[in-house]
């Protein structure tokens, strides 16, 4: 009788352990694959209700945070490329623009001006600046004295006056 009472407990005995060992082996091929950044993996044993269950559970939730984040760095990456698309776009275009009316000024062409809108406020203003910049040298070469900055002007007149009035540039 002993020897049938041991014998089925080490029966009953390796059916609790196995029912122990293989959930959690499982659960544990499960969390490897989750730390591994493979959040496609099924979770088993999230229905059970005890501590394996629990655990199942807590792992889950770290599956689902880890997709969420692994989404939001993808549309990161997105958004940073396409960023990255427009600013050289819009580089290329300043580079071609400014570059237009530089080339002309050396040129001797003071007519030209940045035509193009920028999306940047910055470069829209460097534009004017470069604008206002030309067209006072267009105005000046022109003849057009009161287009120049007093500034300008003060610095000039000794030049002109070491010169003479009615002699030739």
């Amino acid at each position: 009788i002993t020897l049938i009472i041991t014998g089925g407990l080490l029966v009953l005995g390796f059916f609790m352990v196995r029912s122990i060992t293989r959930p959690l082996g499982k659960l544990n091929s499960g969390i490897l694959t989750v730390a591994e950044g493979n959040y496609d993996v099924t979770i088993e044993g999230t229905v059970r209700r005890d501590e394996i269950g629990e655990m199942a559970r807590a792992v889950e939730v770290f599956r689902e945070n880890g997709q969420k984040v692994a989404q939001m760095t993808e549309a990161e990456a997105q958004r940073i490329v396409a960023t990255q698309r427009e600013r050289a776009e819009m580089m290329r275009q300043l580079q071609e623009a400014f570059g237009n009316v530089v080339d002309a000024a050396v040129a001797g062409d003071f007519s030209k001006r940045v035509e193009v809108e920028f999306p940047d406020a910055e470069l829209n203003n460097l534009a004017d600046s470069v604008n206002n910049l030309v067209g006072t040298v267009d105005r000046g070469r022109a003849g057009d004295v009161a287009a120049i900055p007093l500034q300008q002007q003060v610095q000039v007149a000794p030049h002109r006056l070491r010169r003479g009035v009615g002699d030739p540039a």
